[in-house]
């Protein structure tokens, strides 16, 4: 069966750049407000998805701070923008892989690593527990996460 190319697309807006981009431009939103405004003119503009990390507003370094995630999030839910917000902690917490994402006929001819998906919901179990008990992502237990993914039918080994 022959693949046809699909022209349609989600387009993904990385609002505050990786790493050090900060740094390389003054155009890089800092603060939460500044994230927010970002975002929601990414999704005016034709994003579907946007990829938000939250900064230090002073420094520009990334953070994990959830008063700074909630912040974000609520700015965005407020301006009731049609987006899908993807929220990462970046810095190399909590996801080793890379999550592939497609329809059949493209996972069809891609080697895809299933692992890599339940990292992401790992990952986003562990950021929602983060916002729930108001802790950082780092020192949230565990034990709460495995048992979320447990009732979200994951299977951990």
């Amino acid at each position: 069966m022959p693949l046809s190319i699909n022209t349609n697309v989600f387009i993904t807006c990385a609002v505050t750049g990786s790493g050090s981009s900060q740094d390389r431009s003054n155009e890089v939103p800092r603060s939460p407000k500044q994230i927010a405004d970002s975002a929601i003119k990414a999704a005016a503009a034709g994003a579907a998805i946007v990829h938000c990390h939250v900064r230090d507003p002073e420094t520009g370094v990334g953070s994990r701070d959830p008063k700074l995630y909630r912040e974000l999030t609520e700015r965005i839910r407020d301006s009731a923008t049609d987006v899908v917000l993807n929220l990462t902690a970046g810095m190399g917490l909590l996801v080793t892989g890379r999550s592939v994402g497609g329809d059949q006929d493209s996972h069809a001819v891609v080697r895809n690593m299933m692992c890599c998906a339940v990292n992401g919901q790992g990952a986003g179990v562990a950021a929602a527990i983060s916002i729930e008990c108001d802790v950082d992502v780092a020192d949230v237990d565990i034990k709460k996460v495995q048992k979320k993914l447990t009732e979200q039918g994951a299977r951990l080994h």
